[in-house]
């Protein structure tokens, strides 16, 4: 396995990991998901370009970045559905938290 294979390996079983079920209503932590999403994805959709990796290799990567881009989607959409909420900022979420520790 050279290291474009390796490096996108890293990179599927990283991404794999990154969607969540349970999303924060912070919009800091929406729109760092998002970037770390977009990422990633970028980087895997450059790597699985490479004409070195094996086509098993290409089909996991294609899923991934369809996985991504689905999660990037949720993202988005939880990001305009929260626009409502007074949740801005990570110091914001805190201080909810702790007000809910409280009652």
């Amino acid at each position: 396995m050279d290291n474009t294979e390796r490096d996108l390996c890293q990179l599927i079983i990283q991404a794999r990991r990154l969607p969540c079920e349970q999303l924060e209503p912070c919009k800091d932590w929406t729109k760092e998901e998002i970037a770390r999403a977009k990422k990633m994805y970028q980087k895997i959709d450059r790597l699985q370009s490479s004409p070195k990796i094996s086509s098993k290799l290409f089909n996991e990567a294609r899923d991934c970045c369809d996985m991504l881009s689905g999660y990037i989607r949720k993202l988005e959409l939880h990001m305009l559905s929260s626009n409502t909420r007074a949740i801005n900022s990570l110091t914001d979420l805190g201080n909810a938290n702790k007000a809910a520790a409280i009652y």
